[in-house]
């Protein structure tokens, strides 16, 4: 982004920038795009549109916690097909699972699909850790969490929030069970049947960064700069004392876009038949992080299974799911 001579300049890494105490003036905004993942050139046009907003602190008074409230918005590009191979995470041929999904869980047939989360609470998600600077971590190493929470006067404290792990293979850390998603079959009047689901997923751990605003805050709520973006998750945000400090989260009004081709994106449906099903997922499945409403954390799609039984399977998104709640 660029302004006019005199006004404040800002680079953001992602949809969104925040000038503090901005001047009145005119600010011209350059928008350059990036690589789509499997082309290798840019494309020639953009699609673009722009949202000047203004956005207040909160009213000091009375103190209060600043708390996120977490979402899970309908699942999108449900798929058998294969994913991409990422993070140097091969493909067999003619498979829809990673090779890291068939060492880990033996996995043979996976529904693959967009995981959508969200913030829609009063303050960001912000979860911490440290290691040491210069010390390679070693695959699976567990590192301790905690979550910030940010207060009215600008004050905070940490609370404890699990675990992350080192994954290897992806180079980076990820903060453990932060989704589960779960196949539930179908009656005739379209009601999940049964006691228990068809197939469970993992709980999908993440690296969590805000990667998109939330389509119900455009135009319609504030919502506050990418605050998290994508590097605060793979790298250190800051070193000091001889430790790297780690950081990932979602803003406010933002969502945490996990692809359906990234590695654990999926439920393992061999042996599941033909027939119409509803697919939930929940976040923060095990109830680790403090939030305003833990009601809201489950959300769910509809879609059609056919040719389980031949090579040719092939999965359907059919529309937004019943209301569903959390495990």
């Amino acid at each position: 982004m660029s302004v006019s001579p005199g006004l404040p300049r800002r680079s953001p890494t992602a949809q969104a920038v925040v000038i503090p105490s901005a001047s009145n003036g005119v600010y011209d905004v350059y928008v350059v795009d990036g690589l789509a993942f499997g082309n290798p050139l840019p494309s020639p046009e953009i699609d673009y549109e722009g949202l000047a907003q203004v956005v207040y602190d909160p009213v000091k008074q009375p103190v209060r916690d600043l708390l996120p409230d977490l979402v899970a918005l309908p699942q999108q590009n449900i798929t058998l097909g294969p994913p991409f191979e990422i993070f140097d995470d091969p493909v067999p041929p003619g498979s829809t699972c990673d090779q890291s999904e068939i060492n880990e869980d033996q996995a043979q047939t996976c529904l693959r699909f967009d995981q959508v989360l969200g913030n829609s609470g009063t303050g960001g998600l912000d979860i911490r850790f440290d290691q040491p600077s210069g010390v390679p971590p070693v695959d699976d190493q567990e590192v301790t969490t905690s979550q910030r929470i940010y207060r009215s006067d600008g004050s905070f404290y940490d609370l404890p929030a699990g675990n992350a792990h080192w994954h290897a293979i992806h180079q980076h850390y990820h903060f453990d069970g932060f989704a589960q998603s779960t196949l539930w079959a179908t009656d005739a009047q379209g009601v999940r049947a049964g006691t228990s689901p068809v197939a469970t997923g993992n709980k999908v751990s993440f690296c969590i960064a805000t990667t998109s605003i939330n389509p119900d805050y455009w135009g319609q709520q504030a919502f506050g700069p990418s605050s998290y973006p994508a590097p605060d998750c793979l790298e250190p945000a800051s070193s000091s004392n001889g430790l790297d400090h780690f950081k990932q989260g979602m803003a406010v009004g933002w969502t945490d876009e996990y692809n359906w081709f990234l590695p654990g994106q999926y439920v393992e449906v061999t042996g599941v038949p033909d027939g119409n099903y509803i697919l939930d997922t929940t976040v923060d499945p095990t109830a680790r992080l403090v939030e305003s409403d833990k009601t809201n954390n489950c959300g769910s799609v509809r879609v059609r299974l056919s040719g389980m039984a031949t090579p040719n399977a092939q999965a359907e998104l059919l529309g937004p799911g019943p209301q569903c709640q959390a495990p």
